[in-house]
C-alpha cells in the first residue's frame, strides 16, 4: 500500500515537474544554465599568446630572449651561441631592422638560461649581462649601450673555475636583482654551483654601483637554488640556499661537502647568520620554507627527504634564530614536494599527495580547494617560476605540465587557473619583458619564440550580459520553434481538413439517391421474381457498405484488407444490377501485408470508373480483374476491365466531368503532404493485336515502409 502510494506520489510530482519545464521560459533558463557551463566559460583572468616563427637570417643560437633595448616598446630579439672558435656571441635584432653583434673570447656556461640576466635601469632602460669561461675563469660582461657594439664597462672577473679533464661543468644559479643593503640600487645576486669539476659552489653578490663583488667564505654542497627573505623581520635581506647531497666530492676537500645538506642562513655580506648545520646521508634533499607564527612573525623550517623503497621518508625541522633547530614530525610520504616564494617572501611548501595538494601551515597541513587537477599540473622544479605576471601586486605561478602540454597560470589562491597548450621541451629559455602595460611573458623553446600576455579578462564583468544574451537566444529559439511547430500544425490541419472533404464528397457519391435507388429496384426485382435468397444476399451486402462507410466516415486512411472487402461488396451488387454480366477476377498475393495504410475509397473509385466508362457501353459480357501483389519495394494494385476505351467513353459521353478521378489525384496528393508518402497512379491503355483498344489498367503504386 505504502508502495502504491509512493508511486501515486512520484507520478504525479513528476507531472508537474514536466509541466514546469514545459513553460517555455523555464525551459530557456535550463537550456541557458547548461550551455553556460558547458560551452561558454569566461575566466576571470586569461592568457593571450603570440607565436613568432624563427627568422631565417639570424645566426640560430642556443637560446635566445626578448627586451626594449631602444625604448620604443617593442620587443626586441637577442640570440647568444656559443661557436666552435672559442667565441661567445650575442645577437640583437631590433624592430626597426637594425641588428648588432657582439664576440667574447670564450663561451657561455652550460647553465641554461641562466648565463645572462636583464637589468631595467632607473631611467627605464635596459642593460644585458652576461657570464662568459673563458679557460678557466669566469668573467662578467656588461652591456649598456646599444647603439653600437663597443663595451661599456670591462669585464668583471668573478672566480676561477674548477677542471675536469681540463673543462668545467660550471653553472650560473638563478641570478636576480635585489636591493640587499637598502641603499637604492640594485645588486647582482647569483650562484655558482660545479659538478665533478669542484669549485665555485657559492653564492655572489656583485654591486654596479661601487664595484664590489662579494662571495661566500667556503665552498658548498651541491647548490641547486636560494630564497632572499627577511627572515628576522628587521627590514634585512638574508639568503638561504638550497641544496642536495649529490655525493660528487669526498669530505675531505670542503667543509661543507655534498655527501651532507647544509641548512645555511647567509646574511647581505654572505657571512653565515648561525654556523650550518649538517644532515647527515648522500641522494638526500634540503628545502628550506617559511611560515608564519602565530604572532604573524617569520619562522624558518625545512624539510628533509630520502627516497626509501619507493617512498619518500621526510623529517620537518623548525630553527630559531640562532641555529638550533627541532624535530616537529617524520612521515613516510608518496608524495612531490613544491616550495615557492609568495609575494610577501614567504617561502610556502606544498605537497602534492595523490589527487590533492595540501600547504604546510604551523598548525599541519591545510588542504588546498584547486579548480584544476593537481596531478595534471606536476610543477616540477625548473618548469616552474613565480612572479608577478599582471602587475598586481601578488605572485603568479607558472607552471608547465609535460603530462598534458599546457602551460598554466596559478593565482596565489590556488584557485584561479588558466592554461593554454604549449610545447615546453629542455633547451627553452623564459624572459620577462616589461612594458607599458602589463609584462609579457618570452618563451623560446624547440625553434619557435612565444609571446605570452595575463591579464584580467575584459569580458569577465560582463559575464552575467553574456548569460543574459544565451538565455534571450535560446528563449527566443524556443518561441521561434513553437511557432513554426504551430504554422506547419496550421498548414497540416487545412490539408487534412480538405482531405477529409473530398473523402466526404466520395463517400456522398456512393450513397446518393441514384445509387440506392439502383439497389433497392434491383432487390425488388428479384423479389418479383422469386429469387429471395438473392434479394437477400444484396440487403446484406448493401448494409455491409453503408455500415463501412459510417464507421470509416472520420477516418482518412484505412487498410489495404478494409478497402479490398469494400470493393468486393460494391462489385457484388454492380454485377447484380446488371444480371451478371460482368466477370470478376481477383487475385491477391498472399505475401503482401493487407495491414498496410492507404487513403479511403481510392480503389473503389477505380472500380466505379472501370465500370462506368469502360464496360456500361460495351456490347456483351465485360470483365474486371482486380490484382494485389508485390512490385520490388511496391505494393501494386490493379484495376484493369476490358471495356471501350478513354477515347471511346470520352466520346460517347463528353458531358462527363471526370470528378471521380480528379478528386482521386487531388486526395493522393494531400495525402502525400501529410504522411509523406507518395502514392503513384498510373494508366495504361490496352490494345488488341489490330491496335484496337481493348480495355484500360489503372495501377496504384503504393511503397512499402
Amino acid at each position: 500500500m505504502k508502495k502504491a502510494k509512493s508511486y501515486s506520489f512520484l507520478v504525479k510530482n513528476l507531472g508537474k515537474l514536466f509541466t514546469l519545464v514545459s513553460i517555455p521560459w523555464v525551459l530557456a533558463a535550463l537550456v541557458a544554465i547548461i550551455l553556460s557551463f558547458a560551452f561558454v566559460k569566461i575566466p576571470a583572468y586569461r592568457i593571450s599568446t603570440d607565436v613568432d616563427i624563427e627568422i631565417k637570417n639570424d645566426f640560430g643560437g642556443r637560446f635566445r630572449t626578448y627586451a626594449d633595448l631602444d625604448r620604443d616598446n617593442k620587443p626586441d630579439k637577442v640570440v647568444f651561441d656559443n661557436s666552435d672558435c672559442n667565441l661567445a656571441g650575442v645577437g640583437v635584432y631590433f624592430q626597426t631592422g637594425k641588428i648588432l653583434q657582439w664576440n667574447f673570447k670564450g663561451e657561455f656556461p652550460d647553465s641554461h638560461s641562466s648565463f645572462f640576466t636583464l637589468n631595467q635601469e632607473e631611467d627605464g632602460g635596459v642593460s644585458l649581462h652576461l657570464f662568459v669561461k673563458s679557460h678557466d675563469s669566469l668573467f662578467l660582461y656588461s652591456i649598456n649601450e646599444f647603439d653600437s657594439v663597443r663595451y661599456n664597462k670591462p669585464p668583471v672577473f668573478i672566480s676561477r673555475l674548477g677542471l675536469r679533464n681540463g673543462n668545467s661543468d660550471l653553472c650560473v644559479v638563478q641570478p636576480r636583482w635585489v636591493d640587499m643593503d637598502n641603499d637604492g640600487f640594485n645588486e647582482l645576486v647569483f650562484g655558482l654551483n660545479s659538478g665533478f669539476g669542484k669549485w665555485p659552489r657559492k653564492m655572489f653578490i656583485y654591486s654596479f654601483e661601487r664595484n664590489e663583488l662579494k662571495s661566500m667564505k667556503d665552498n658548498m654542497h651541491y647548490l641547486k637554488s636560494y630564497y632572499i627573505v627577511d627572515l628576522n623581520n628587521d627590514m634585512k635581506l638574508e639568503i638561504i640556499p638550497e641544496g642536495y647531497a649529490s655525493d660528487n666530492i669526498s669530505d675531505s676537500v670542503y667543509r661543507f661537502h655534498d655527501r651532507s645538506c647544509w641548512m645555511m642562513v647567509l646574511d647581505k655580506d654572505l657571512n653565515y647568520l648561525f654556523e650550518p648545520i649538517e644532515f647527515q646521508g648522500k641522494y638526500k634533499n634540503l628545502h628550506p620554507f617559511i611560515l608564519k607564527n602565530d604572532l604573524g612573525q617569520p619562522e624558518l623550517f625545512a624539510s628533509f627527504s630520502q627516497p626509501i623503497d619507493g617512498k619518500t621518508l621526510t623529517k620537518v625541522y623548525h630553527f630559531d634564530k640562532d641555529g638550533k633547530y627541532a624535530l616537529m614530525d617524520s612521515l613516510r610520504y608518496d608524495y612531490l614536494e613544491l616550495n615557492f616564494q609568495n609575494n610577501n617572501g614567504y617561502i610556502e611548501r606544498i605537497i602534492l599527495k595523490g589527487e590533492f595538494l595540501y600547504m604546510h601551515t604551523n598548525k599541519g597541513f591545510d588542504k588546498l580547494e584547486t579548480t584544476f587537477i593537481p596531478t595534471e599540473i606536476v610543477m616540477m622544479p625548473g618548469y616552474s617560476f613565480t612572479f608577478d605576471m599582471d602587475n598586481d601586486g601578488e605572485q603568479e605561478i607558472l607552471a608547465y605540465s609535460e603530462k598534458i602540454g599546457e602551460l598554466a597560470v596559478i593565482r596565489s589562491d590556488w584557485k584561479t587557473y588558466t592554461s593554454i597548450p604549449w610545447n615546453l621541451t629542455p633547451d627553452y629559455c623564459i624572459s620577462i619583458l616589461k612594458t607599458n602595460d602589463n609584462p609579457v611573458i618570452c618563451i623560446h623553446s624547440s625553434g619557435k619564440s612565444g609571446f605570452i600576455t595575463y591579464a584580467q579578462n575584459p569580458h569577465y564583468i560582463f559575464r552575467f550580459l553574456y548569460y543574459l544574451a544565451i538565455y534571450l537566444f535560446v528563449l527566443g529559439f524556443i518561441y521561434l520553434v513553437r511557432w513554426i511547430q504551430k504554422k506547419q500544425l496550421e498548414k497540416q490541419n487545412a490539408v487534412l481538413k480538405k482531405l477529409e472533404e473530398l473523402q466526404l464528397k466520395l463517400t456522398k457519391t456512393r450513397l446518393d439517391s441514384h445509387f440506392t435507388f439502383n439497389v433497392l429496384n434491383s432487390v425488388i426485382i428479384s423479389i418479383g421474381q422469386g429469387r429471395k435468397d438473392e434479394a437477400e444476399k444484396q440487403l446484406r451486402e448493401f448494409a455491409r457498405m453503408y455500415r463501412y462507410l459510417l464507421s470509416k466516415a472520420e477516418c482518412v486512411v484505412v487498410t489495404l484488407e478494409s478497402e479490398l472487402s469494400f470493393v468486393d461488396s460494391y462489385l457484388l451488387l454492380e454485377n447484380f444490377r446488371f444480371d451478371n454480366r460482368y466477370e470478376i477476377v481477383k487475385e491477391t498475393s498472399t505475401d503482401i501485408d493487407l495491414s498496410i495504410p492507404i487513403p479511403k475509397l481510392i480503389v473503389q473509385t477505380l472500380v466505379e470508373n472501370a465500370i462506368k466508362h469502360g464496360l456500361y457501353n460495351k456490347e456483351g459480357n465485360g470483365k474486371i480483374i482486380l490484382r494485389a501483389f508485390q512490385n520490388n519495394h511496391h505494393i501494386q494494385i490493379d484495376v484493369e476491365d476490358n471495356g471501350i476505351g478513354r477515347d471511346a467513353a470520352q466520346h460517347l459521353s463528353p458531358e462527363s466531368s471526370g470528378l471521380g478521378f480528379k478528386m482521386l489525384h487531388q486526395i493522393l496528393e494531400l495525402y502525400h503532404k501529410t504522411s509523406g508518402i507518395q502514392i503513384k497512379c498510373l494508366v495504361e491503355d490496352l490494345k488488341d493485336e489490330d491496335q484496337m483498344a481493348s480495355g484500360t489498367r489503372v495501377s496504384l503504386m503504393v511503397p512499402l515502409p
